[in-house]
């Protein structure tokens, strides 16, 4: 079974139990999450375990080559020196290990094929991550939206809207009446208060007729 598939099973499993648990859906989005997090580093453990395991292969490929490589010069140099039981010895190392190198070079191919499907189903869990890191926002977005609406609809659920209205119509009764209060004591108070004479009505026609004969008189003068 694939990582990728085995993730998707435990992440449906998950999914299943947290939503008959009734959980909110901040703390399962944060849930899920933290569990794709962490299969997520169980996979690139896997990889490197693996990466590791590739490169000890290679390791042994290498070294059978050059040790095959090493006995074939080995006996060309005894049969030029005439060390003919030398070169046998040597050439029975050779073919020894060449069935044993192709082995390892098959294994190293199966092993590098590993890798490949390994870094692509690695790829696309952190693909997946990524969007799932993207859609939290919305998702949380949305569910905050959500429970502030509901929220608000509570809070009007619970308010009466006669009693409301009746209660800003008394406020308003009472508040013409105290404006109707206050005009009235500031009428009652300007009636009450003497007004001051005006300077024209405090003489009369005679005196204002002399008064306007004698500057005239000045100021022919």
């Amino acid at each position: 079974m694939g990582i990728t598939k085995r993730i998707r099973d435990i992440w449906m499993a998950g999914v299943n139990d947290k939503l008959d648990s009734m959980e909110s859906p901040e703390s399962l989005i944060k849930q899920y999450l933290r569990d794709l997090e962490a299969d997520l580093a169980k996979a690139e453990d896997a990889v490197r375990s693996h990466l590791t395991i590739e490169k000890r292969q290679e390791r042994l490929v290498s070294e059978t080559e050059a040790f095959i490589s090493k006995r074939e010069r080995q006996a060309k140099l005894a049969i030029e020196t005439g060390q003919d039981h030398i070169a046998k010895h040597a050439l029975k190392d050779k073919l020894d290990y060449e069935p044993r190198l192709a082995v390892y070079r098959e294994q190293l191919e199966i092993i590098q094929a590993h890798t490949v499907q390994l870094f692509e189903q690695l790829k696309e869990l952190k693909t997946k991550y990524a969007e799932l890191q993207q859609k939290k926002i919305v998702l949380m977005s949305r569910a905050n939206a959500a429970a502030f609406i509901e929220h608000v609809n509570r809070i009007l659920s619970t308010i009466d809207a006669g009693s409301a209205l009746r209660g800003f119509a008394r406020m308003e009764n009472r508040i013409v009446e105290q404006e109707a209060s206050a005009q009235a004591t500031h009428r009652l108070r300007t009636l009450s208060s003497p007004s001051a004479p005006s300077p024209d009505a405090e003489f009369s026609l005679d005196v204002e007729a002399e008064f306007a004969k004698l500057k005239a008189e000045q100021e022919q003068n």
